[in-house]
């Protein structure tokens, strides 16, 4: 069986706080059975090293303190292919990220304008990613 490739997209503006939630980030990858396939700071390599390694599942750190921001960055990787892509919030802005999503009568998630498969509040709980995760590839 094939294991599933990851892709990290990071929000760098904060050096300190993000390398250490990066170095968590990359642990539950691994704890997840996961390979880690690359890894960007925001900016237009991005798409291109994604278009190029095509991973799986993305994890992007939203909000981006760029423009565009996580959701237009994930609308745009929708247009190149249909990977899943988690965002990750600070806890105030999960709400409106999850209004984003919504749910089909078969239980499916149906990717709305933010484009995300799945929202996540920092800090992240691992058993509740892990259930989401494993249910959406």
């Amino acid at each position: 069986m094939r294991r599933q490739t990851a892709f990290i997209i990071r929000d760098e503006s904060s050096q300190s706080v993000m390398h250490d939630q990066a170095l968590l980030l990359e642990m539950l990858i691994y704890q997840l059975g996961q390979d880690l396939v690359g890894a960007a700071s925001f900016g237009q390599e991005v798409l291109s090293k994604i278009a190029e390694v095509r991973p799986d599942i993305i994890w992007l750190d939203n909000p981006l303190k760029y423009t565009p921001d996580g959701f237009s960055i994930a609308q745009q990787i929708r247009k190149i292919y249909n990977p899943v892509i988690i965002g990750l919030t600070p806890g105030s802005r999960e709400r409106r990220s999850r209004r984003r999503l919504s749910s089909s009568r078969t239980g499916s998630l149906q990717r709305e304008p933010s484009g995300f498969t799945h929202c996540f509040s920092k800090p992240i709980s691992f058993s509740k990613v892990k259930a989401s995760v494993q249910g959406a590839v």
